[in-house]
């Protein structure tokens, strides 16, 4: 696959630039000065919030048109036309993370990132040489849908149905374990059918055990969908758990290196759907760019913070896109196959573009929206390339299954073992019962950060359902 890359790199008090890839044009290893100062106009007025898109977008391009090389690249890029897509890649320091890089645009052709000619994403600073993983299906997604603090919410719930319906998809057998916090999500996952995508879901426990459950399945695809935050100046995420939902314990707090990076070998992308999970300082990096450092192949983050509505968008075209290019390696059996993981953003930027669309039309209002730019695509490698092989014989079916935890069954167990001694109430009230039930007793058992001076309570609780419930 050919591409651009333009590398920065920090000297003393400046940036500057030399195009990297292709190597064949001349003076394409002069070092130049890439001028981006914060006080000029158009990042100042980004900065404020201010979103004239076209403006920071053209001071970035012009910055760095001034290496005559790049400049020349980037247009023959542009000149090869729709059957020619080849991708911008702009290998970033720590101190040049802050820019908007997927604001780039030209005059003549627009935003770059919202044409198909020439997808933008973010290269590690640190030479990596490519990599070959084999794929056989079925493909293994471990999500974390756990932003709901509130039970009422349908955060995660309309996340959850994003999410699978980009994986059907798929012409491939899926394998998806899903952490959750909301019961509500729960039970939509228990209601859905489908024919190639199989999940396994649970409830999120605390934090070693999340590591656990990602150290456990392998996933090739990691994905969350949780708030963002910085922790004390080290970017974080915040895991919703049922005690969090249900206001008896605080969520949990996870880092990047809680990541199990080094024992999951099969891991191929992390899927950071969370507010402010690629914002960074000058002397911090993001969680993305922290990750990309540590070895994962490709990261996906959010800049800033994020609407629910944009965010499910961009996961239902996100997903959709890359179910495609991961279909490529399997139709070419025992082949190297490179994925091409910036083509797989040209969908989700142009849905969120068409989400902030009016009457003016997609490419118009991309000039004061800002929302299609918040996705930021990291990549540890210059290349990533896959092998496809065929499923094992001995896979099983795939179908939806869902897997409850143990306490809940028990519950279930009982009652359905319940004499005609039990007592008497509704269907529908024995079931919210029920759940209730599951989690008092997960809060009693599990480290969920209950203060001592409350178990008590909920020991009492508990006992109360179970009576309510079973009798004595």
């Amino acid at each position: 696959m050919t591409r651009t890359v333009v590398r920065l790199i920090r000297r003393r008090s400046d940036l500057l630039m030399y195009l990297y890839e292709p190597p064949n044009i001349d003076d394409a290893d002069n070092l130049v000065r890439f001028r981006y100062s914060p006080q000029d106009t158009a990042p100042a007025a980004f900065a404020r919030g201010e979103d004239r898109m076209n403006e920071i977008g053209t001071y970035m391009m012009e910055a760095l048109f001034r290496h005559p090389a790049v400049e020349q690249a980037i247009v023959q890029q542009l000149a090869k036309g729709d059957h020619h897509p080849q991708p911008l890649l702009v290998r970033v320091p720590r101190e040049a993370e802050t820019m908007p890089w997927e604001t780039l645009r030209t005059r003549e052709a627009g935003f770059l990132a919202l044409d198909p000619r020439s997808p933008i994403a973010r290269l590690c600073p640190y030479e990596r040489e490519p990599t070959t993983t084999d794929f056989q299906p079925p493909l293994r997604v471990l999500a974390v849908i756990a932003a709901d603090d509130d039970p009422e919410r349908d955060w995660d719930t309309s996340e959850w149905v994003a999410l699978l319906g980009a994986l059907e998809t798929a012409d491939f057998r899926v394998s998806v374990k899903a952490l959750v916090a909301n019961p509500r999500v729960l039970a939509e996952i228990e209601a859905a059918d489908s024919s190639n995508v199989g999940v396994e879901a649970t409830y999120v426990g605390r934090r070693r055990d999340v590591v656990r459950e990602i150290t456990s399945f392998e996933p090739n695809i990691l994905h969350f969908f949780c708030h963002g935050r910085d922790a004390g100046g080290k970017p974080s995420l915040r895991i919703s758990t049922r005690g969090s939902v249900n206001a008896v314990a605080a969520p949990i707090t996870f880092e990047a290196a809680d990541i199990p990076v080094q024992t999951a070998s099969e891991l191929w992308l992390v899927v950071l759907n969370c507010c402010g999970s690629a914002a960074a300082d000058h002397h911090v990096g993001s969680f993305a760019f922290t990750l990309v450092e540590g070895g994962v192949p490709a990261v996906v983050g959010m800049r800033q913070e994020v609407e629910v509505t944009h965010a499910n968008a961009f996961t239902e075209s996100f997903y959709e896109a890359l179910m495609s290019e991961l279909r490529k390696p399997l139709e070419r059996l025992n082949e190297q196959v490179e994925i091409d993981w910036p083509a797989t953003m040209h969908m989700p930027r142009m849905a969120i573009a068409e989400m902030c669309a009016g009457e003016d039309g997609t490419r118009v209002a991309a000039e004061s929206s800002r929302e299609w730019t918040l996705p930021a695509l990291y990549l540890a490698h210059r290349a990533h390339r896959v092998i496809g092989r065929p499923p094992a014989g001995d896979t099983p079916p795939i179908g939806l299954a869902s897997k409850l935890p143990s306490s809940l069954l028990e519950s279930r167990v009982a009652r359905r073992m319940r004499g005609p001694l039990a007592p008497s109430i509704s269907d529908e009230d024995r079931a919210e019962a029920e759940v209730k039930l599951a989690v008092l007793r997960e809060l009693e058992i599990g480290d969920l950060g209950v203060p001592s001076n409350a178990l008590a309570r909920l020991s009492a609780e508990r006992a109360d359902l179970e009576r309510a419930l079973y009798g004595d």
